[in-house]
């Protein structure tokens, strides 16, 4: 990738040529973010000489927006080539950041004022304690009753399994597009279940889609899940007693420091779609896993599901690996359901005819 800068008329222009995969992305980020910090509050991405972006591109391009929000400044892409501005589209990443064809409609946008209330909203950056798979696993936990949520047999272990996946894509290891998951990089990340995962991948003979590989892990997904169980009880996040899992009482709720405080997942979610500001590219991940999964119904009341389930469908379709991943798992869904139904109806017959029942 090539990235080469110039005032056209007043307007910061970085023109970019090449890939932005997770081997520039990287980069990307970086001299962008230097610009940022350097005081540059209004440029455009000239974008019409790349070629291919995938998702850890996409993530990048996530992160700047929302460090412009934040500095109260404005980016905008440029001449996106056809295949570009379809992946922009399938993305919907409308909702982060703008793409012109036209220079005269890019600089009226530059010039516009900012949205007081949409960079009030932006929020800075996060440390995050706990991983994908373990806040999924919280979400999917009912505090009530201690047990988990009666979600379709084997589906937890799957999205467990996929919120792997996404972390492996988070720590650029993995990238992904619309067909393909990719290993990016191969260095261990210390953290075994992972590192697992990561192997099995880099062993594969040939590439295969996100959907593929959620299909390859599903016979782990019940020992993904109990992992992730034990290890929210070694960090006293959840404690077991009677048979039920129970918030650990010198355990904070939280599971995110920011700016000084910490918000609870559910807190964030609910931040994250009420709030016009960009998102932060994990939570994106965590709100399509959970809207796939059907557990946003402990984050939100049913009034409010209906009212921002547009909102919910347009955030989580941002990052591609999320994308791929949850609409895999939503299908998956459909299919159990689908055929815990047919079991039932069978039963019924059954009983019906002075059958034995089948189990479910």
């Amino acid at each position: 990738m090539k990235m080469t800068q110039e005032v056209r008329d007043g307007v910061k222009i970085v023109r970019i040529e090449g890939r932005l995969d997770s081997v520039t992305a990287a980069e990307f980020g970086r001299t962008l973010a230097e610009l940022v910090r350097a005081g540059e509050r209004r440029f455009a991405l000239d974008i019409a000489a790349v070629d291919y972006v995938s998702s850890a591109g996409l993530r990048e391009l996530m992160l700047l927006a929302k460090q412009m929000k934040a500095a109260d400044g404005r980016v905008a892409l440029f001449r996106p080539t056809e295949p570009v501005r379809e992946l922009l589209r399938v993305a919907g990443f409308s909702l982060v950041i703008q793409a012109f064809a036209e220079e005269a409609a890019l600089r009226a946008y530059l010039a516009q004022a900012n949205d007081p209330a949409a960079v009030a909203g932006a929020p800075g950056s996060a440390c995050h304690l706990l991983s994908v798979a373990e806040e999924l696993f919280l979400l999917a936990l009912d505090e009530t009753t201690g047990a988990l949520k009666p979600l379709s047999k084997g589906l937890l272990g799957r999205a467990l399994a996929g919120a792997a996946l996404m972390e492996l894509a988070l720590l650029n290891r993995v990238d992904v597009d619309l067909k393909e998951l990719r290993l990016a990089g191969r260095a261990p990340t210390g953290d075994s279940l992972l590192d697992a995962i990561l192997d099995e991948i880099a062993a594969a003979p040939a590439v295969r889609s996100s959907a593929d590989w959620l299909d390859l892990l599903a016979h782990q997904g019940v020992a993904i899940q109990e992992r992730v169980r034990d290890r929210l009880i070694r960090k006293k996040i959840l404690q077991e007693e009677r048979n039920r899992l129970i918030r650990a009482f010198q355990a904070p709720r939280q599971s995110v420091l920011k700016e000084g405080e910490i918000k609870d997942v559910k807190i964030r979610l609910r931040d994250m779609v009420f709030s016009p500001g960009v998102p932060d590219p994990r939570d994106v991940l965590i709100l399509s896993l959970a809207a796939a999964c059907k557990l946003l119904d402990g984050v939100f009341t049913p009034v409010e599901l209906e009212r921002v389930k547009n909102r919910i469908a347009a955030l989580a379709q941002l990052d591609l690996i999320g994308h791929e991943v949850a609409e895999a798992i939503f299908r998956i869904g459909q299919g159990l359901d689908m055929e815990i139904l047919m079991l039932r109806s069978r039963n019924i017959a059954g009983l019906a005819a002075g059958g034995p029942a089948l189990p479910m």
